[in-house]
């Protein structure tokens, strides 16, 4: 009989298979096939993690080897085994040596696998630095100037400082440029120079450098003056200098005007001539460059500002009371010799046909454009107070002889190199009175048709006289000119006119029968078929003054939209401490020739009646119709898409006309200057003349409330310390970037005005 142990003896080589499937199953949890016996995943860390290398320098890493007696590793770097020449190379030690040009990008891993388990692994950070780095690389600096460089060691040792040499010699020569042992290098003072290499090497390792090419540019013109204000018309020489010697630069101004000679000129030899009025922003760019390029342009400034310059040339004023009965109204042209003094010119008077000489004077102006003249006549002498907007023109305010305050226009004349010849259609605008007493008010618009030969060849006018609206009655008549002076006989009215330009005239009734005074321009040729609702779509803003029915004076201004059809919307008008807005209104125009038009709107449940035609600037003539008031005034076109207080923003000459509430109301005339700054307060100078006596220099002080984005309406409140208009509430009504229309809406005045951009 067997025995049991006999029976069931296993074979030895069955033994081995089976403690090796054991084996299998128990995985990495036992170390099998002449391990230890230890236990645990077998695991690997990297020592330094993170270092820096200069090329071809090396670097030891360590790799521990954990839960395994085989310590063996198979060192990588980014992913090669032992590494190349370009990303470094790497021992089975794990001595690394960075490769001799930096690589792109200059950041390698360097990788250590255990052999006994090729599933992990540990890496480390290398960054491939320059031995010696330098910045700026490459640098550029103008002869003569200099440029600070600063160098870096990335050695391990603990000197870190470098000498510094440039094209091989150590602090430079003056050929080349100097470099101090700071760095600083200073660049030769010729132009051109060679090539130019600045080197930092290193004092721990003096075969560690860096270097940087260094391009020396032009040198910088020298300009001298800088910084020059100068008056309207003044002359100013200017020099150029280049690494310390004089030059002959080309010189040219540049500045934001887009009228001729607006920024002045400059002469070959550097002679500056400011222009008589300062450009927008008043800074006019003075530049000087080098033909040749032997140095770099630079430039400099010029502010310029008013000075009696400004003021040069023959210029037409029209002038009239604020009252419209007053009687009284003045226009002729004066000239002004540039340099403070009046020269000549003639004078007009409403009622009489005897012209006036001006036989001299003087005036002044300030920096701010505001000013004063006397203007001698035979008649007496006249005290203007007035304010510049530009070379073209200002805004003035007067006393007669007698007394009387009268305010108006001051505008360049520039007349057509063959004279003045009316040819074609002309708008015109009439007010003033009756002189039969008691004086009634007066006026007048209309469209008239000259033939270029003395005729009037027809016209339509519209007039209300006392209240009384006499609508489209014909016109036919005559007119001469000698020079800018003419006449204009129409129907049994006469006037004397003066031309602005050839399309643009002042006008001034003679005929003893009305105290007329006015104006005529030109207008637009009629479109194919004629003038439409359609003609006369966008936005508009206007002002009127004259007579109320209670015989008070009357005054409004506003803000409407024409729709192209008959349809009148965004309405908002402003009386004496009041506004009316709504949409109601509508426009037709009955005359496709002339472009006659009229408008009716409610206002405050009361309907009002008007008449207008369209001038060649985009505006209208307007006179009421109605028997409220005896009002006539200007319709302008708001010419910006989108209205800000940055529209508002510089310096604007202003001028108001109208009442003090006094009993009877007292005549005011005002001229100023305000400058605003968007965040700040608005301020300026204001000239009141409310009686014989000028008040010149008050203050105005004023916070701007609002400015409506889509109307253009805004708000100016006179603040209690202005010396002028106090509590004065000024409705103002945007035009466009330069341009303004004034209302005094406060219960202390009663005024109507315009506001001109300066600079």
């Amino acid at each position: 009989m067997v025995s049991a142990a006999t029976q069931f003896k296993i074979p030895e080589a069955m033994k081995r298979i089976a403690f090796a499937f054991v084996c299998l199953i128990a995985g990495m949890s036992t170390a099998c096939g002449g391990g230890s016996g230890s236990s645990g995943t077998v695991g690997i860390s990297i020592t330094p993690l993170a270092v820096s290398v200069v090329p071809g320098k090396t670097q030891q890493f360590t790799a521990t080897v954990t839960n395994s007696t085989n310590t063996s590793v198979t060192w990588a770097v980014n992913g090669t085994v032992g590494g190349n020449s370009t990303v470094g190379t790497i021992s089975a030690t794990g001595l690394y040596t960075a490769p001799a040009i930096i690589p792109s990008p200059a950041a390698v891993t360097v990788t250590a696998t255990p052999q006994a388990n090729a599933t992990v692994n540990a890496s480390a950070a290398v960054s491939i630095q320059a031995a010696v780095e330098i910045v700026p690389s490459p640098a550029t600096v103008a002869a003569g100037g200099t440029v600070q460089f600063t160098a870096t060691v990335n050695l391990s040792s603990s000197n870190k400082n470098v000498t510094w040499q440039v094209n091989g010699v150590t602090g430079g020569g003056a050929a080349t440029g100097t470099i101090s042992t700071s760095g600083l290098y200073t660049a030769p003072n010729t132009f051109p120079v060679p090539a130019i290499t600045v080197m930092a090497i290193a004092q721990a390792d003096t075969s560690q450098s860096a270097s940087a090419a260094v391009t020396i540019s032009p040198p910088q013109l020298v300009i001298s003056p800088t910084a020059v204000t100068l008056a309207g018309g003044a002359n100013q020489a200017f020099t150029a200098t280049s690494l310390g010697s004089t030059v002959s630069p080309a010189w040219s101004v540049s500045c934001p005007s887009t009228t001729a000679g607006g920024c002045g000129s400059i002469t070959a030899a550097g002679l500056f001539t400011a222009p008589v009025s300062p450009p927008p922003g008043g800074i006019i760019t003075v530049e000087a460059s080098m033909p040749n390029g032997s140095a770099a342009p630079n430039s400099t400034t010029v502010t310029v500002q008013v000075s009696p310059a400004t003021l040069s040339g023959a210029y037409v004023f029209a002038l009239r009371g604020p009252a419209q009965t007053s009687g009284l109204a003045v226009a002729g042209v004066v000239s002004f010799d540039g340099n403070s003094h009046l020269t000549s010119g003639s004078l007009d008077s409403t009622g009489s046909s005897a012209t006036a000489a001006i036989t001299g004077g003087t005036y002044s102006l300030g920096s701010d454009g505001r000013g004063s003249a006397t203007v001698q006549t035979a008649g007496g002498a006249w005290t203007w107070e007035m304010v510049a907007a530009s070379h073209a023109g200002g805004l003035v305010t007067a006393v007669s002889p007698s007394g009387a305050v009268l305010t108006g226009t001051l505008d360049l004349q520039q007349l057509p190199p063959a004279g003045i010849a009316l040819q074609g259609a002309y708008v015109i605008s009439v007010t003033g009175a009756t002189t039969a007493a008691p004086a009634a008010p007066a006026a007048m618009v209309g469209s008239i048709s000259a033939n270029g030969s003395g005729a009037i060849a027809s016209g339509v006018l519209d007039s209300n006289r006392n209240f009384v609206f006499s609508a489209t009655q014909p016109a036919a008549g005559s007119y001469t000119f000698s020079g800018g002076r003419g006449t204009l006989n129409l129907n049994s009215q006469s006037f004397i006119c003066y031309a602005v330009s050839a399309t643009r005239f002042k006008l001034l009734e003679s005929d003893g029968a009305f105290t007329g005074a006015g104006e005529l321009i030109s207008q637009p040729a009629p479109p194919a078929g004629g003038f439409s609702g359609q003609s006369f779509a966008g936005r508009y803003a206007l002002t009127m003054a004259g007579t109320a029915a209670s015989g008070a004076p009357f005054a409004m201004g506003g803000v409407f939209t024409l729709d192209g059809g008959v349809g009148i919307s965004n309405r908002v008008l402003d009386g004496v401490n009041q506004t009316v807005s709504d949409t109601q209104g509508s426009y037709f125009v009955t005359d496709p020739n002339t472009g006659r038009t009229t408008v009716t709107w409610n206002a405050n449940h009361v309907y009002l009646n008007y008449v207008m035609y369209p001038r060649s600037d985009g505006g209208f003539a307007i006179l009421e119709t109605d028997g409220s008031a005896v009002s006539i005034g200007a319709v302008l076109p708001q010419t910006i898409a989108s209205f800000s207080l940055t529209t508002l923003a510089g310096g604007f000459a202003f001028s108001l006309s109208g009442f003090e509430p006094a009993s009877p109301p007292a005549p005011e005339g005002i001229t100023g200057q305000w400058t605003f700054t968007v965040g700040q307060t608005l301020g300026g100078s204001v000239d009141v003349v409310a009686g014989s006596t000028p008040s010149t220099g008050n203050t105005i002080k004023a916070n701007v409330l609002s400015v409506d984005p889509g109307t253009g309406r805004a708000t100016i409140q006179v603040l209690d310390s202005s010396t002028a208009l106090v509590h004065g509430v000024l409705v103002v009504y945007i035009l466009d970037s330069n341009n303004a229309l004034i209302f005094d809406s406060d219960t202390a005045r009663l005024m109507t005005g315009t506001a001109v951009r300066q600079f």
